[in-house]
């Protein structure tokens, strides 16, 4: 259920605001003696002050020292004590989505000039090639063989406020139900993200990669009843689910800043008939059994 409240127009209360009651007329001697009385208070002001109007009995406003806490202070406003392994995580799946925006837009330093057009520049061949190949990653993660990419800017532009310093992330408590094995979740693609136990124990790159894949979810991808991952981010192919697996962009965020794809670890060992197999397997793309919506 949403709430909305209407706040209210900020007024100076007078005596004839119906809040306040009616307006009363004072008698005449009455307010005169009132003014009197108000003149002479502000002459015993002046009094007390210099040329400048600095009162000579002390300052009005003084510095004052704020509370001190682990957390620090802004203004004397108490701020929250960070955790490292989340600001860390959090700090770098930020910057790593932040390079799959610009290049995915096309943005990058401007190339040489242009010998034929005097003042004009030619297009930066860097700048050119990861906005291609952010192109190609698109149509092969997304399944879209024409894939719009000022859509794709916006939501990695979403997803980067949502990894945004300041932006609530809660870590969840072991006995949190939506937790599971997941690594995280977001409820109704909308923040906080909550991180779970998994998350404290997986390795440096799956805890980016999870807090990746949820940003995805705060930006609006995938599907309340549940969604696919990939198994491992090798680049060869779209996650289950294609453009709604928030596995999928957390996949073409990798691929689109140049993180080396994973190996699939090999396991050899008897199979059913005979021989040796080599099933794939190795870390979760997802980011340590991924995240998603609340189920």
């Amino acid at each position: 259920m949403n709430l909305f409240s209407a706040r209210r127009r900020a007024t100076t209360p007078t005596l004839a605001d119906p809040e306040f009651g009616p307006t009363h007329a004072l008698p005449r001697d009455i307010r005169a003696s009132e003014r009197q009385i108000g003149n002479q208070a502000m002459l015993r002001r002046l009094s007390q002050t210099d040329a400048l109007g600095i009162s000579r009995s002390g300052p009005i406003l003084a510095r004052q020292a704020g509370t001190s806490t682990t957390g620090g202070t802004t203004g004397g406003t108490t701020m929250p004590k960070l955790d490292p392994v989340i600001e860390q995580a959090r700090a770098a799946a930020l910057w790593r989505v932040s390079q799959a925006k610009l290049r995915t837009s096309g943005v990058g330093p401007g190339g040489p000039p242009d010998p034929f057009n005097p003042g004009q520049q030619l297009p930066d061949m860097g700048t050119y090639q990861n906005q291609q190949k952010a192109r190609r990653y698109a149509s092969l993660f997304f399944n879209w063989p024409n894939p719009n990419m000022e859509q794709i800017t916006d939501i990695l532009g979403n997803m980067t406020s949502a990894l945004s310093p300041g932006v609530a992330i809660t870590r969840a408590p072991a006995s949190d139900p939506n937790c599971g094995n997941r690594a995280g979740y977001v409820i109704d693609h909308h923040a906080p993200i909550f991180l779970c136990p998994p998350f404290f124990t997986s390795s440096f790159e799956e805890r980016i990669r999870t807090m990746v894949h949820e940003s995805a979810h705060v930006a609006g991808i995938g599907q309340p009843n549940g969604e696919g991952y990939c198994a491992v981010f090798d680049y060869s192919g779209p996650c289950p689910g294609d453009f709604s697996a928030a596995d999928s962009w957390a996949q073409y965020v990798n691929a689109v800043t140049d993180q080396p794809p994973d190996k699939p670890q090999t396991v050899t060992g008897k199979v059913p008939g005979g021989g040796s197999g080599s099933p794939s397997g190795g870390s979760s793309g997802g980011g340590s059994g991924g995240g998603g919506t609340k189920p």
